[in-house]
């Protein structure tokens, strides 16, 4: 779904996958959007602490290294901090080189921690801009519409 959302609006694809089969499903269309210029900026749980502890649900020996074989890097995020400098890099990324997929992988124990920083909030519309708006559009002969949150629509 996250590649045929970017395919279609040419705006980067997120997934969220688990650990092990999460991310072995999801390799086969990561190779597909590296060959094809697609972004996608993928995130899988990992297990905290596979050296000590063998044998866990969903272990494989090494996620990153496998991720990386389709995904320009592949990425061990291990704070919230490290979470938002390689968002912010993928998406830097996606708009100033070739778009390829990235992988941020992130330790499960870490995922039930509360984020340091809040995402931020879309401002409040204004009434009067609104209104505004709804005459020009009744007004013109071609008027385009933005709606916050990615959806755009053309009005005839």
């Amino acid at each position: 779904m996250a590649d045929g959302y970017a395919r279609a609006t040419g705006r980067a694809g997120v997934a969220f996958v688990i650990t092990g089969p999460g991310l072995c499903n999801i390799m086969t269309a990561l190779g597909q959007a590296y060959s094809d210029s697609v972004p996608l900026l993928v995130f899988s749980s990992c297990l905290d602490d596979i050296e000590t502890r063998k044998g866990q649900l969903h272990q494989m020996k090494d996620q990153l290294a496998a991720a990386a074989t389709v995904c320009d890097w592949s990425e061990l995020a291990q704070s919230d901090a490290q979470v938002y400098r390689l968002i912010d890099q993928a998406f830097a990324e996606f708009a100033h080189q070739r778009p390829r997929p990235k992988h941020i992988q992130i330790p499960i124990t870490s995922l039930a921690a509360p984020a340091a920083q809040p995402l931020p909030r879309a401002p409040a519309p204004v009434a009067g801009d609104i209104a505004k708006s709804c005459r020009d559009a009744a007004l013109g002969e071609k008027a385009v519409g933005y709606f916050r949150g990615g959806a755009r629509a053309r009005f005839p």
